[in-house]
This record gives structure tokens, C-alpha cells and sequence, in this order.
């Protein structure tokens, strides 16, 4: 999967500064590393330090006061950093063999931070406008995670925090406007976990934790002001949730396996609450109007509760245990 965006981007780099007073730093330890440096405008700032065999690191800096900073200590790994625009800051640390991690900022005061542990894990940040936040975490291997701010539209100010331990688990964040200031927080302790969070508006919320092998967690907000936050702790959970328009609020928590809850929220400040701990239990909110509240309890195995709410204040509270 290298090279997923910046095969397009980065064409022919040399170890060469163009630009007064630019600033370049490279210490290599072992053999076969590779680094690259192309600099173009005033007062940026690259440090390159590899230890190892066979890594490669690259950073292409377009503009005023950007600063890259990449550590590689293992075999095989691969970081790359595009910086144009203003005041970005991009670090990279790689630990372990054939990581990957690639950060491209075009703005102005971007930050991005990506650190790996571990073999074959893969990382990506795409930040476009200003003031975006970007943190990856992986330890483990064979992880992937993604994060896209304002790539598809206007915005700035937005925040993501990826963590990662184990093997094999995704991480996806995309955030974009026309509006800005959302947050999504996505944490992962085990193997082959999901997690998706896609915001669009101002201002949204998305808290994702997952502990276990072979959860799934997605998460749609389009609006303002929407919180939402999963937890599941166990095996083969999912949980969907899908927020448009004004300050809705969701909570859904899910323990042990094969629990499915979905949430859908249309209109403004509506109230979900899930919780399942049991197996095979099952749980559809629907809400589409102003004010309603749903409260869904299960305890023990194959429960089944739907609800919809078409209105404004419709209030509903299921308990169900065997």
C-alpha cells in the first residue's frame, strides 16, 4: 500500500537546500539508508536521523518557517513529509521494520505527530487550512490508520487522536468543513478492530475505544455541536451511529460478543443511550425530530429492541434481561 497519496506529490527530491536560510540536518547509522531533502522558501527546519539498515526518509518543504522532523531506528522503514504553507510541524518516529508513515500539510499552523512501534504498521495524515491536529500512535504490528482534515472542503481547527495497540486493527478519521473545530478520539487494544469517524460541520464529537479481537465502531456526523461516543469491550461487537443536524447526543457501550447496536439521529438535540452486555443482543434507535430521548438496557442473550421516535419529545425507556 505505499505510497497510498504521495506518489503524485513528491517528484525527484535531492539532498540539496535552495532557499536561504533554510536549515537541513541528517545523521545516518548503518547502511543503505536513504534521505532525501528539498527545501524551498525562508527559515525552514528538517532533522533527519536514521540508525538501522535500509530506511528512507523524505521531507519536500514549500514555503516560510515549516519544521519536519523524522527518526528511524530499525530496518526497512519508510517516512515522508510535504510541507507547504506556513508554520506546519510534522515529526515522524519509526521503531521496528518496514513501517510506514506519510504526512502531507498544506496550510498554515498544522500539526502533526506520528509514532510507531512495531513491524509493518502503517500511518497517514493529510491536513489542509490552518490550526489542524493530527496524532497517531501505533504498537503493534500490521496496523493501519488514517486521518484526512478538510481535504474535501473549507474548515480548520479540527483534532484527531489515533492509538493503536495490537495487531492488525484500522483507524480511519475524516473531518472537514465547510465549518471547523471538530474532534475525534479513536483508541485500540487487541486484533483485526475497526474504527470509523467521519465529521462534517462545526464543533462535532466523537469519542471511539474498543478493547477485544474483531469490533467494529462507525460513526457519521454531519451538523453542529453532536456528541457521540462507543465503547465495546469484547468480541465481534459493532456499533453504528449516524448524527444530522444540531447538538444530538449519543451513548452506546457494548460488553462481551455478537452484540449489534445502531443509532440514527435526524433533527436537533435528541437523546440515545444504549447498553448490552451479554451476546447476540441487538439494538435500532431511530430518532427523526426535536427533543426525544431513548434509553435501551439488555442484560444476558439474544434481546432484540427497536424504537423510533417521529416527532418532537417522544421519551422511551426498554430494560430487558434473562
Amino acid at each position: 500500500m505505499k505510497k497510498l497519496f504521495f506518489s503524485a506529490l513528491f517528484l525527484g527530491a535531492t539532498c540539496m537546500v535552495f532557499a536561504q536560510a533554510n536549515q537541513s540536518t541528517v545523521d545516518q547509522t548503518g547502511n543503505n539508508n536513504d534521505a532525501k531533502v528539498t527545501q524551498i522558501g525562508n527559515a525552514n527546519i528538517s532533522d533527519i536521523d536514521q540508525m538501522g539498515d535500509g530506511n528512507m526518509a523524505t521531507v519536500d518543504q514549500t514555503g516560510t518557517t515549516n519544521k519536519a522532523t523524522i527518526y528511524q531506528q530499525g530496518n526497512k522503514n519508510d517516512a515522508d513529509i510535504i510541507q507547504m504553507g506556513l508554520n506546519n510541524d510534522a515529526n515522524q518516529k519509526q521503531v521496528g521494520d518496514e513501517n510506514i508513515a506519510d504526512a502531507y500539510q498544506d496550510g498554515k499552523n498544522n500539526m502533526s505527530n506520528q509514532m510507531q512501534d512495531g513491524m509493518k504498521n502503517e500511518a497517514y495524515v493529510v491536513q489542509y487550512e490552518s490550526n489542524n491536529k493530527a496524532t497517531q500512535s501505533q504498537k503493534g504490528d500490521n496496523n493501519f490508520s488514517e486521518s484526512l482534515q478538510n481535504d474535501l472542503g473549507s474548515g480548520g481547527g479540527n483534532v484527531s487522536m489515533q492509538n493503536q495497540i495490537g495487531k492488525w486493527n484500522t483507524a480511519r478519521v475524516w473531518q472537514s468543513g465547510p465549518s471547523s473545530w471538530n474532534y475525534a478520539d479513536q483508541y485500540q487494544n487487541g486484533n483485526d478492530n475497526v474504527a470509523l469517524a467521519q465529521q462534517i460541520g462545526k464543533s462535532n464529537y466523537s469519542e471511539q475505544a474498543q478493547w477485544g479481537p474483531k469490533n467494529e465502531t462507525y460513526t457519521y456526523q454531519d451538523g453542529e455541536e453532536n456528541y457521540s461516543k462507543t465503547d465495546q469491550r469484547g468480541w465481534l461487537n459493532y456499533i453504528e451511529t449516524d448524527q444530522n443536524g444540531l447538538k444530538n447526543w449519543s451513548l452506546a457501550e457494548q460488553k462481551l460478543g455478537y452484540n449489534k447496536a445502531y443509532i440514527n439521529q435526524k433533527g436537533d438535540e435528541n437523546w440515545s443511550s444504549v447498553y448490552q452486555e451479554g451476546r447476540f443482543n441487538n439494538a435500532n434507535i431511530t430518532q427523526d425530530g426535536m427533543m426525544n430521548n431513548s434509553k435501551s438496557l439488555q442484560f444476558g442473550s439474544y434481546h432484540k429492541n427497536t424504537v423510533n421516535q417521529i416527532g418532537n419529545g417522544n421519551t422511551s425507556f426498554v430494560s430487558q434481561a434473562n
